[in-house]
């Protein structure tokens, strides 16, 4: 199997972050001339383009909690590598299901740990073995590289459910496919299913290459997931959308359809909120939803990343939509609320959401303070109502 940090770092859809310092390119442009970028200035002088980010530049909704919930481990399976996978409250107690892997120097096996809190901020391993491989998965076999926890349940009969995605051996842009596994406690056994509950579309359809994240729901007695998919989301055409899917028990799955759309790539079926207008943050890409339900709907927290003109490395921003069925979304009016650009982080990826009961938001995010160093889950909170 591959190192973890190429393994997981593909999964998260990103290969770099903003580092917070100036970048020059070379590019014909008028002299003179500055544009702002959210959290960034770019002047051009001379025919050269100078960006210079900085944090101090926009007020962002949500803020970066100072310490980490979650640092890398000391045991080889998780000594470079960690990000949040799934995240729920259950009896007073905050459970992360986390991605882990070793670092480069290494021999470790990636896998999945447990992880428990009780303010959701500060998260303790639970036992220093993995609850599973990252291969554990029978049909780990059909192109997949690794096990991305995407979201849990705890059904009523005190059945844990861990809904998850898997990594393409292709990287960034190779094949997910979406999981299931259950267990009676937190701690296991885990049991698989045999096979993928929802697999990428056929040629031609919005989501022909790759579906992951899952994030699921219990809306009344319908089981409801929202997930990205792909047909090949390059950074010259990016087509990373957000879909849905309805279940009656939770192992049968059926991708929402717009009988309206009957061309392709929409013919079969279709995304519930694609990317954002031309000068958007999202325009690039939506990926990684995490729905909350709350009164009168839901929203959804989400986000993008690309790399903006004059910029050597990447940024990654989330915002959030709302929803009163799940299927018609409508973007906030404050967008985004929070972005990478002028912070330290070299690396972001793989994000989950949630409400704490007091009524604050969190997003749980993996980043990467520099370059070859361990990576650890952060959280970005806002307490409040949501704009």
């Amino acid at each position: 199997m591959r190192n973890a940090i190429g393994l997981w770092c593909a999964s998260a859809l990103v290969i770099s972050a903003c580092s917070g310092t100036t970048e020059t390119t070379t590019a014909p442009a008028e002299s003179g001339v500055t544009t702002s970028l959210v959290g960034a200035t770019t002047t051009i002088v001379d025919g050269t383009t100078s960006t210079t980010t900085s944090s101090e530049t926009a007020d962002y909704l949500f803020e970066l909690v100072e310490t980490e919930a979650l640092g890398t481990g000391v045991e080889p399976w998780e000594n470079g590598f960690v990000s949040p996978g799934a995240v729920v409250l259950h009896d007073g107690e905050w459970h992360m299901f986390y991605n882990a892997g070793p670092n480069r120097n290494s021999t470790g096996t990636p896998g999945v740990g447990h992880a428990v809190s009780q303010n959701g901020l500060d998260f303790f391993r639970q036992d220093p073995e993995p609850l599973f491989e990252a291969s554990a998965p029978a049909f780990i076999e059909q192109g997949a590289g690794g096990v991305i926890p995407g979201s849990v349940l705890v059904e009523p009969d005190g059945t844990w459910v861990l809904y998850f995605s898997t990594t393409g051996f292709e990287g960034r842009f190779g094949s997910g496919v979406i999981g299931r596994a259950t267990a009676p406690a937190p701690d296991g056994p885990w049991a698989f299913d045999s096979e993928p509950l929802l697999s990428p579309g056929g040629v031609g359809e919005w989501d022909q290459l790759s579906i992951v994240n899952p994030h699921v729901l219990v809306v009344g007695d319908q089981y409801v997931m929202w997930y990205d998919a792909h047909q090949g989301d390059l950074d010259a055409k990016p087509t990373r959308q957000i879909g849905m899917a309805t279940s009656d028990d939770g192992m049968e799955w059926t991708k929402y359809d717009d009988p309206s759309t009957t061309q392709p790539p929409l013919h079969v079926s279709d995304p519930v909120l694609g990317l954002g207008a031309d000068d958007a943050w999202d325009s690039f890409r939506v990926n990684e939803p995490s729905v909350i339900e709350v009164d009168g709907g839901f929203v959804m927290f989400y986000g993008s990343d690309r790399r903006y003109e004059g910029q050597l490395e990447r940024t990654w921003e989330w915002g959030y939509a709302t929803s009163a069925d799940g299927i018609a979304w409508e973007r906030a009016s404050v967008d985004p609320i929070w972005s990478s650009v002028g912070d330290v982080f070299t690396l972001m990826f793989n994000s989950t959401a949630v409400q704490t009961p007091d009524g604050v938001w969190r997003i749980y995010v993996g980043a990467q303070n520099g370059i070859s160093l361990p990576t650890s889950v952060r959280v970005l909170e806002f307490a409040g109502d949501l704009p």
